[in-house]
């Protein structure tokens, strides 16, 4: 049986909603979701420690101990990787958060106008400064190690597809809000954003 198919078992003989579960490991519905099915058939170090807190197990109970110690060897790897590549395992990690964390804030009820302008800031900013690295100190093969190289490939699709969901969310907040006239400059802020960055901006899509 994979990891998600345990996961997924265990969080039923919990009696957990995916979105209960999501919540208490603090990650995304759709980062759970994506393990669950099998879509991330190798979830990080983290989560496989987070998951398993969350359902009042040990990581060797849910994943079995053999998987568990697959994980902890991966994980060192991932150390010395780190240290011989740090701005990439930086770049990595920092992708990763801010999308985990835009991820997990615009599925929640009480998500406002101000919270969708900071993270529309947050996730353009995120995106330019993912290009300049990549332009400038990526292109060097000595500031990447071989399969960082990989993962940042796919950093700029996961920032888009964040960057979209967020923004359609965004701009219904903003055509509903009775009280954005009192939010215009930070729309300007955005704007400037999307056109210095050569982004669509959320309400065309173009």
């Amino acid at each position: 049986m994979d990891i998600g198919s345990r996961i997924r078992d265990a969080r039923k003989a919990a009696g957990m909603s995916q979105e209960e579960l999501a919540r208490r490991a603090d990650m995304s519905l759709k980062g759970m979701s994506y393990i669950e099915r099998g879509h991330i058939e190798d979830p990080h170090f983290s989560s496989l420690s987070k998951i398993p807190a969350a359902l009042d197990m040990s990581a060797g109970e849910l994943v079995g101990e053999e998987e568990f110690k697959v994980a902890l060897s991966q994980k060192g790897a991932r150390i010395r990787e780190e240290t011989a590549h740090p701005i990439a395992a930086r770049t990595i990690s920092l992708v990763n958060t801010v999308c985990d964390s835009i991820e997990y804030r615009i599925e929640q009820s009480g998500y406002t106008l101000k919270d969708a302008l900071h993270d529309r800031a947050e996730i353009l900013s995120t995106l330019g400064q993912y290009r300049a690295l990549n332009r400038g100190v990526f292109s060097d093969p000595k500031n990447v190690a071989s399969e960082q190289r990989e993962v940042l490939g796919q950093l700029e699709v996961r920032l888009k597809e964040v960057r979209t969901r967020q923004g359609e969310i965004y701009e219904k907040l903003w055509a509903s809000d009775p009280g954005k006239v009192t939010h215009l400059e930070e729309r300007r802020k955005v704007q400037k954003l999307e056109l210095e960055i050569g982004e669509p901006s959320a309400e065309t899509g173009s």
